[in-house]
This record gives C-alpha cells, sequence and structure tokens, in this order.
C-alpha cells in the first residue's frame, strides 16, 4: 500500500492560525482505509483544540465532520470497499463493554482515541512534506483527532469511524440532488443535537424543551425536538437575532434573546410551560453564566443536559439541596448518546425526506478559505461552516 500526498490544515502552537500545508500520509495500516476528502464541517471544537483547550499533541492536523470517497482499503478491512462513500465519525476501541453493549461514544478509550489525536503503534504516519516558516524539517503530525483529522484533502482512517451511503438515493423528496457538502455537519455537530434530544431526552407527548445556545448543535436539536418527538413546546434561547430566526425557521415555538435581560428570559419561560418550567434543558454553549440560568429554569423533575465542557474557566454553582428538592437531573452527553452507524443514516434520511431542516444552517467556502469561515464563525455570520476540497 502506498503513501498519498495530500494538502492539509496544520496547527503548530497554539493560538496561532491554521497553516495549509503539504504532507505525505504513510502507507495504511491493516484496518484503515484511505478517505479522499470531499467536503469538511468546521467544528468548535476544532477551534478549541486549536487554541488549547483540549490537550492535542502538536503540531496536528485537526478536523472531525468529514465526507469523501475510498480510494484504497487496509488487509484487514472487512466492512467497506474502494469507491465507497462515508461520512467520518469518532473513533471506537470495538472491544470495551461500552462498545459491545453498542455505545461506542461511552467507549473506554474515547479520549486517547479521539481528542489526543496520537496515533497507536499500528496507524500510519503522516510528516510533513516541505519547509514552512514554522518547521525546519520533516516532523510527524498527530493524525487521529476524533479518528481521522480531516482537515486534508485525504486521510488515513479506521474503518470504525467510516459510515457509508449510496450517493445516488441522496436526493431530496423533490428530486432535488443533496450536496455531499451537506453530509458532513452529521459526523458530529447535527448528530450530538438531534441524538441528544431523540436518544437522552426521548420526550413524551406534550413535553416542553428549552435549547440554550443556537448554534448548528442547538438548532439541531431543536429541529429533531420538532420533527422527530412528541414534544409541544420547543424553545429556542440565544443572543443573536439572525440564529433565533434560523431556530424558529426548523421548529422552535418560542424564541428568547437574553440580551434583554433575565427577567423576560424567566417570565416568558415560565409563561410558555404555564408557570412549571421545561421537562429538559439543554446547554450547548458551555458559558457558566448560560448554564447557570438553564439550571435554575427547568421544571421539578426536570433534566438538564450538558453539551459543551470547556476545561478552563469558573465552575457552575450547584448546591446538592437544590438536587435533592427538586428530584432534578443534571448529566453530560457526548455525541448525542448515539452509535454513528445507526443514527447518521436514520438522520440523513430524514433529512432526505424534509423531516429534518437544517439545510439552511450550512454554509460552503472554498477548501483555502477556512480563515474567513472561522471569521464568520466568531462574527455569528455562519452557523455551519463547510470547507469542500477542489478535486
Amino acid at each position: 500500500m502506498s503513501q498519498q500526498r495530500a494538502t492539509a490544515y496544520v496547527v503548530h502552537k497554539y493560538g496561532t492560525a491554521f497553516a495549509l500545508e503539504e504532507v505525505i500520509l504513510g502507507a495504511l495500516a491493516s484496518d484503515q482505509v484511505r478517505v479522499k476528502l470531499k467536503a469538511t464541517g468546521i467544528c468548535h471544537t476544532d477551534l478549541l483544540a486549536a487554541n488549547g483547550g483540549i490537550p492535542v499533541e502538536l503540531p496536528a492536523i485537526l478536523g472531525h465532520e468529514g465526507v469523501g470517497q475510498i480510494t484504497e482499503v487496509g488487509s484487514a478491512v472487512t466492512l467497506l470497499k474502494k469507491d465507497d462513500h462515508v461520512i467520518l465519525s469518532f473513533a471506537s476501541c470495538a472491544t470495551c463493554a461500552k462498545c459491545l453493549s453498542g455505545h461506542p461514544n461511552h467507549c473506554h478509550s474515547f479520549v486517547p482515541l479521539n481528542l489526543t489525536g496520537i496515533r497507536t503503534a499500528e496507524s500510519s504516519r503522516t510528516i510533513l512534506e516541505l519547509t514552512s516558516s514554522e518547521q525546519s524539517a520533516l516532523t510527524d503530525l498527530t493524525t487521529l483527532f476524533f479518528g481521522q483529522s480531516s482537515l486534508s484533502s485525504y486521510a488515513n482512517v479506521n474503518q470504525r469511524s467510516c459510515v457509508p451511503f449510496d450517493p445516488a438515493v441522496l436526493q431530496r423528496s423533490g428530486g432535488q440532488p443533496i450536496p455531499l457538502s451537506h453530509l458532513a455537519p452529521f459526523a458530529c455537530g447535527f448528530m450530538t443535537g438531534a441524538g441528544t434530544v431523540i436518544n437522552s431526552c426521548k420526550p413524551n407527548l406534550g413535553s416542553s424543551i428549552a435549547i440554550y445556545g443556537a448554534g448548528a448543535v442547538g438548532i439541531a436539536a431543536i429541529a429533531a425536538a420538532a420533527h422527530l418527538t412528541c414534544a409541544n413546546t420547543i424553545i429556542a434561547v440565544d443572543i443573536n437575532p439572525d440564529k433565533l430566526a434560523l431556530a424558529a425557521k426548523a421548529g422552535a415555538t418560542l424564541t428568547i434573546n437574553s440580551r434583554e435581560g433575565e427577567e423576560l428570559h424567566n417570565r416568558l419561560i415560565q409563561d410558555a410551560t404555564q408557570g412549571n418550567g421545561p421537562d429538559f434543558v439543554i446547554d450547548t454553549t458551555g458559558n457558566v453564566r448560560v448554564i447557570q440560568q438553564m439550571l435554575s429554569s427547568m421544571s421539578r423533575t426536570g433534566t438538564a443536559i450538558q453539551l459543551a465542557g470547556p476545561s478552563t474557566g469558573p465552575n457552575v454553582q450547584l448546591h446538592p439541596s437544590f438536587m435533592v428538592n427538586n428530584a432534578a437531573t443534571y448529566k453530560g452527553v457526548i455525541e448525542g448518546d448515539a452509535n454513528p452507524a445507526l443514527t447518521i443514516p436514520a438522520l440523513v434520511d430524514h433529512y432526505r425526506r424534509g423531516r429534518f431542516p437544517i439545510g439552511d444552517l450550512i454554509t460552503e467556502y472554498p477548501h483555502k478559505d477556512l480563515d474567513r469561515a472561522i471569521a464568520d464563525i466568531h462574527s455569528g455570520k455562519t452557523v455551519k461552516a463547510v470547507l469542500v476540497w477542489n478535486d
């Protein structure tokens, strides 16, 4: 099996810009496939890692929302074949108790396999091919961020991270084709938001749910609650009017601009839930002030779910008596409590049939425009940026 030249975004130092570099992917390990990327979603987790919020060993190639086509397979690959189209999701070991029970998102090795990006002894090497302003010699790169490091034109990926799909059936109900770029966010962001509602909340008929943060994860949660569950009160809370408008279009029955004050927020929440507070509250922001607001708004016996968890900053103040007196639940959810092999195809099918309306969130960028995409994310101009790789 051969090496592969590729163009990739490399992070050399925390807090510095992504550098577009020429790299060489090593020969495949026996359980890996080589994927030619068609598109890569940009997630806040990538930006967090690039700034040191996740302890990725540098220099590294990040990216964890890839979609592409297999060009080569390792000798032990049994689940996939050359030319298959795949969505790339997180990595798992396939052998621990959690993986064997169908919960790869709780894999005992989730952190080392996904958040450090360090290759195992069996994994292939990727090195910088050319000298850059940051590097004076050929250097090993960290290239298994979330099992894929898909901010690259090619990636060597473990077969277990790949979810195959048939592009021939990628048409909406009206017959319009679905761009491959629209599938990239299903790898993480859309799966996390929608999966949390479907797999973790499981709202009953008449349930109420409030989502704090109307980004890609939050609006995916809103769309799932509105169209794929029995919830009837769906509240979106954010500070960006444009994002709140997208949340309403996705199915939110009430939108609240929290810039308008906590008193108004509290009154609107109470009015919408008959004075009880929401049955489910979900934070997608990781902002401690927002989390405190979320916790104070939920109903008795309510469930609060944490999706964003920055490693630095102040702690959430939560007294045990609050939990006991309200019979409350506060838990973290990772990757939407989802098994990608099951959840991603189901969500893509819902999207194809018009039952998961999240296409308006996506903005495509040429692969050389990562800096502009990141700037648009930070400004709020773009909800979900997706890089499209040139052939």
